[in-house]
């Protein structure tokens, strides 16, 4: 059998202290029908990014979470591991930052003003060219 991956809820937390998020998971869980023995049997991991409060090993939502459910596996989210590591490349290498400015003012300039927008999707027509929408370049 697979693992089956889906988005459940979004949950708005009032503290930012691994008991409370932890608590706010489970509660989320078993409001959506999830019931701790059946979460015993079927969880396997937990995933989020490398902050202590999510991952730390002492005391974090991750350490509490295995706590309840021994067998789960905790790792750092892949996609936030390659994030920090771009991030800290850009960082070092020279060059970048006058590039990444220059995308930045791009957006700006075409994503704050509609009558910049509306005329470079007038240009794009002209030459047959599709624009995509897309969010910040290189954001930090």
């Amino acid at each position: 059998m697979e693992p089956i991956a889906f988005p459940l809820d979004l949950v708005e937390l009032d503290s930012m202290s691994a008991a409370h998020i932890k608590e706010q998971i489970m509660g989320c869980l078993l409001k959506n029908g999830f019931t701790v023995e059946l979460l015993r049997e079927i969880l396997i991991g937990f995933c989020s990014d490398g902050a202590s409060v999510m991952l730390g090993v002492m005391s974090g939502v991750g350490k509490l979470l295995q706590d309840d459910f021994q067998g789960i596996i905790l790792w750092h989210c892949l996609n936030h591991r390659l994030e920090l590591a771009v991030d800290q490349a850009l960082d070092v290498t020279g060059g970048t930052k006058d590039f990444q400015a220059f995308m930045d003012s791009l957006y700006s300039l075409y994503s704050q003003s509609p009558k910049n927008m509306r005329q470079l999707s007038e240009c794009a027509h002209n030459l047959d060219i599709a624009l995509r929408r897309i969010g910040k370049v290189l954001a930090g």
